[in-house]
């Protein structure tokens, strides 16, 4: 009996272990942006087997001093562009790296380097043909990824998109405007926006107003995001010339925003995006305070009703006056 009830003890402390492991969830959404990636190669479509990249990769040095302290080891990934995985389940985008299907190609893990990092690649023969970029991971002494890098973003900054609000500016709902103005990056390859074909503006939620209000939390999944809930407009892509004017709901809320625009392809997918403030989300925003207190409208029925209450109250004195004389006079 003895050797049973240890045995079941063991067991048991190998599953929970096992368990606790499962749960370890590391999220891609939570991860730094720690290093800057490039990927070189020659013009056009690459072949299977013959040609070759070249990466290069050093860390960002937007991060504080120190960052990388714990950074051990850097892993590179071929990784699925999102036109190669609509569709296509097995390469499917998950925020939990455990899950995640998009870079399935491993093509080298080095040791970590602060900069002068390069490595030179021949694509294998059975790499499927596909649209690709590249990924590179930072693993910790425990081989777990702390953060990350890649040679494009999942949506291309291919917008340049100003608003006509200056930093820190507090604008009334229901009487102000803004008035927002995008054209195409050019400092992207020509050709970059031959699938472009809507863009949708949108009104942001800034960091500092999603603190604590999770149904306004951002997410990397766009179908979870609930940073850009408000619709601004829709309209055709053009690369040049574009402008809208619109002036701010009634039913805006009190919070500081920034403007965010989205570009969609023939099928309804989003392919690339622009917005108004960095990618920390700090510079260039502006306030929305929404209406408070009554609006004139309420205040003249309210005026009305209050007069209409005197006027009665006193009718009803006379009257009851009159009937109480009427009474009096009969006895």
């Amino acid at each position: 009996m003895a050797i049973s009830t240890r045995a079941i003890f063991v067991a048991t402390i190998v599953i929970c272990s096992f368990l606790a492991v499962c749960d370890g969830e590391i999220l891609f959404s939570t991860l730094k942006k720690a290093l800057e990636v490039k990927a070189d190669h020659k013009a056009g479509v690459l072949m299977a087997g013959e040609d070759i990249l070249t990466f290069k990769w050093s860390l960002n040095t937007t991060l504080s001093a120190g960052a990388d302290s714990g950074y051990k080891s850097v892993k590179l990934q071929l990784c699925y562009a999102p036109i190669s995985q609509k569709d296509r389940a097995w390469r499917k985008t998950e925020d939990h790296l455990k899950k995640d299907k998009t870079c399935q190609f491993k093509i080298v893990t080095v040791p970590y380097k602060s900069s002068n990092n390069n490595y030179t690649w021949t694509i294998k023969r059975d790499i499927p043909t596909a649209t690709y970029f590249v990924r590179a991971y930072v693993l910790n002494a425990n081989g777990e990824e702390i953060g990350y890098g890649q040679n494009t973003d999942d949506k291309k900054q291919t917008l340049l998109i100003n608003s006509s609000p200056s930093q820190g500016q507090v604008l009334q709902a229901g009487e102000a405007q803004v008035t927002i103005t995008w054209s195409l990056n050019n400092s992207y390859p020509t050709g970059t926006d031959t699938n472009y074909k809507t863009v949708n503006v949108k009104l942001c939620y800034a960091p500092v107003s999603q603190l604590d209000r999770g149904w306004r939390k951002s997410n990397n999944n766009l179908k979870k995001d609930k940073t850009c809930q408000i619709n601004l407009v829709t309209m055709p892509y053009k690369p040049s010339n574009n402008n809208f004017t619109w002036t701010i709901h009634k039913d805006v809320p009190t919070a500081t925003y920034f403007i965010r625009a989205y570009v969609y392809d023939s099928t309804g997918e989003v392919v690339a995006y622009g917005q108004t403030t960095d990618a920390h989300k700090k510079t260039n925003l502006f306030k929305i305070t929404a209406i408070t207190g009554r609006h004139i409208t309420i205040d003249v029925c309210a005026a009305c009703f209050s007069v209409f209450s005197i006027i009665s109250l006193v009718g009803f004195y006379f009257v009851e006056k009159r009937k109480a004389v009427k009474i009096s006079q009969r006895k």
